[in-house]
């Protein structure tokens, strides 16, 4: 930071003008102050710039290591704008359009009761959409991004909540069969 100075600021004060140039006197006492002043925002500039050099490094050390995805990360804007706020926005005509199941998935829900005692299997649906795999099922519990689809699907009786998929509120290991169908291309990046 340049301040100007004025010539004699550095000077010592000499007896004659002591008291004959006030003015002069202020002005080199402020000037001194602004050298002090300068001086410790060096100092503090200086401390800034170590500060976030070390907490660059302990980020760098942080990011080598294999962590879960941190919460905040879970719903990046990307995907809320993309896919989520979209799905919102559409969901009855979605609900609409998407009423028949893909052949192979009711085959594989079909298997999932012949291999069930009572022909009824607790089925997890991740990303349930409007529902259409719930119906035959079994009994399920759905989850999806999108309120306004998990809305459908209540008002079609279904147990559903809103939820994503990259942070499951169900249990591990009480389901007997799990449906997360046209799901993973809403993801924005490989690792998620």
């Amino acid at each position: 930071m340049d301040i100007y100075r004025y010539p004699d600021a550095d000077l010592e004060e000499s007896p004659e003008m002591s008291g004959a140039d006030p003015w002069g006197r202020c002005l080199r006492q402020l000037a001194g102050i602004v050298q002090k002043v300068e001086a410790h925002a060096r100092k503090v500039s200086r401390a800034m710039e170590t500060s976030s050099a070390k907490r660059q490094k302990v980020a760098e050390k942080k990011s080598s290591k294999a962590t879960p995805i941190p919460l905040e990360h879970v719903r990046p804007e990307l995907e809320k704008q993309h896919v989520h706020d979209l799905y919102d926005a559409i969901a009855p005509q979605w609900d609409r359009t998407r009423y028949k199941g893909w052949p192979r998935v009711d085959d594989f829900l079909d298997s999932l009761k012949k291999d069930t005692p009572g022909d009824v299997p607790l089925i997890a649906d991740l990303g349930c959409g409007n529902g259409k795999y719930m119906k035959n099922a079994g009994f399920a519990v759905g989850m999806d991004i999108s309120s306004q689809l998990v809305a459908i699907c209540r008002e079609k009786g279904f147990e559903v909540q809103v939820a994503d998929a990259l942070a499951v509120p169900y249990r591990g290991g009480i389901f007997d069969g799990a449906l997360s169908i046209a799901v993973l291309h809403h993801l924005s990046t490989k690792e998620r």
